[in-house]
């Protein structure tokens, strides 16, 4: 992925994305680290993780985002089937967008995002393992 992609979705200046790369930064801010790891579709922690490839997962997360259909998400683990969601869909039945929003920190809102995100993620890898 080139700079000017990345910048758009982290909201990562270009030039701030060069730095941490070229200088291979150790020390980067936390809003910064963040904001990188989910326009890969990561964790901080993964993102860090020098030992671990998730080149896979990035690009499954690209190939979802860039995908011109609504992608099909597993409703139940123990389902094989896959559902098309509505665009509109809110997957809580017992908790409103209103309240989720004002109820929660953003810091909550992110963990459970990241939680979400990880099952999304294992979840596509497998599926994508058991395809080849």
């Amino acid at each position: 992925m080139k700079y000017p992609e990345l910048s758009e979705l982290s909201g990562v200046e270009t030039g701030t994305l060069h730095a941490i790369e070229t200088r291979d930064s150790k020390r980067v801010e936390i809003g910064t680290a963040i904001a990188i790891a989910k326009a890969f579709g990561l964790t901080v922690e993964e993102l860090a993780n020098e030992e671990s490839d998730y080149s896979e997962r990035v690009k499954a997360h690209h190939a979802v985002r860039y995908s011109k259909t609504t992608p099909t998400v597993s409703h139940l683990a123990s389902e094989s089937t896959t559902r098309q969601w509505p665009t509109n869909y809110w997957p809580f039945a017992s908790i409103s967008p209103d309240t989720f929003k004002s109820a929660l920190s953003t810091d909550d809102i992110e963990r459970i995002e990241a939680y979400a995100r990880a099952i999304i993620d294992t979840r596509e890898a497998d599926r994508l393992k058991n395809a080849v």
